[in-house]
């Protein structure tokens, strides 16, 4: 057995060393180039929320040396992803190490991490240490840390979507080069982890969106309904977001009057439904999670997140 093949590692002319029994392998010549892996999620019209960049920014970069971990929380439609890819794109160059987005939704983050390691840097984790022994999950995460590329620099690891954090301290790196976002539906994640809670858009910014999405001009032949609109919507950037691209693939003559009067009506039909199968249906907290998007979203892209996650992009 050579230094260039172990344990399923084949890395030519590698500075091979072993480490805590763990064989880690790391890149000969030149420095590796950062992998910056973020979605793209089709959402191209990103208002407001300036306040929460700055705060994320300032809860990942606090001088304590500890890893820093925050988590952007809200619910369904509110913005959490969104937010999280508009600080990522807009922060690029304060994490040269890269960007790691994972998409953690009933997910194995162990599993995870350790396929991006793969397929991203092209490294092969090992299965075994240096006596033969098969390594955990964990272990396999931790050379993954321990060997990550570049070597150097700050890295961003975001966790879109976390539902559970069942066995996470365990897949914390030591090195505090890593700092971790995470966006979330659960409230009061872990008292370790510093909250942001997310909100729906102002009444400003909620009508901002609609006249980035279909135009002033459309906005302000009904100004009052097209505010009515955002109302209704709750002020959920994911409703007017979809309301929008609604809007805007309809013939010109298509009102916002007429918009409204379609989810009104679709409202109806889902409360008579519902009330016709009590004991099966469950109280939303808005307008918005009351109705079926049928009526905006035909065919298979209805009941498909890819709706504003369609690919992911390296960058």
């Amino acid at each position: 057995m050579t230094n260039e093949n172990w344990q399923g590692i084949n890395i030519k002319d590698a500075n091979n060393v072993i480490k805590d029994n763990i064989f880690n392998s790391y890149p000969p010549e030149k420095p590796a180039t950062a992998v910056n892996y973020i979605p793209y999620t089709g959402v191209s019209h990103f208002v407001g929320r300036s306040e929460e960049l700055e705060l994320i920014h300032e809860k990942l970069h606090q001088e304590n040396n500890t890893v820093a971990i925050s988590a952007v929380s809200g619910m369904g439609g509110i913005g959490k992803t969104e937010l999280a890819v508009k600080y990522a794109r807009e922060h690029i160059n304060d994490y040269p190490g890269g960007v790691c987005w994972l998409n953690a939704r009933d997910r194995n983050l162990a599993a995870v991490i350790i396929q991006f390691v793969q397929l991203q840097m092209g490294l092969e984790v090992p299965q075994q240490d240096f006596q033969g022994n098969a390594l955990t999950l964990i272990q396999q995460v931790a050379w993954c840390w321990q060997n990550w590329q570049p070597p150097e620099g700050l890295v961003l690891v975001v966790l879109d979507d976390v539902t559970n954090l069942e066995g996470f301290d365990e897949l914390i790196p030591s090195n505090h080069r890593f700092r971790f976002l995470l966006t979330t539906r659960l409230r009061d994640i872990d008292a370790n982890i510093d909250g942001i809670p997310l909100g729906v858009l102002s009444q400003k910014e909620g009508l901002q969106l609609l006249i980035n999405i279909i135009g002033e001009t459309k906005v302000n032949k009904e100004l009052a309904t097209a505010e009515e609109l955002c109302k209704w919507l709750g002020y959920l950037p994911l409703g007017i977001e979809l309301v929008g691209r609604y809007i805007k693939k309809k013939p010109p003559h298509f009102t916002l009057g007429k918009m409204l009067e379609l989810l009104q009506q679709q409202r109806l039909n889902q409360e008579a439904i519902n009330s016709q199968q009590k004991g099966l249906s469950t109280p939303c907290c808005n307008q918005f999670e009351q109705f079926s998007w049928t009526l905006l979203l035909p065919g298979k892209v209805r009941s498909s997140r890819t709706t504003l996650h369609p690919s992911f992009g390296v960058i």
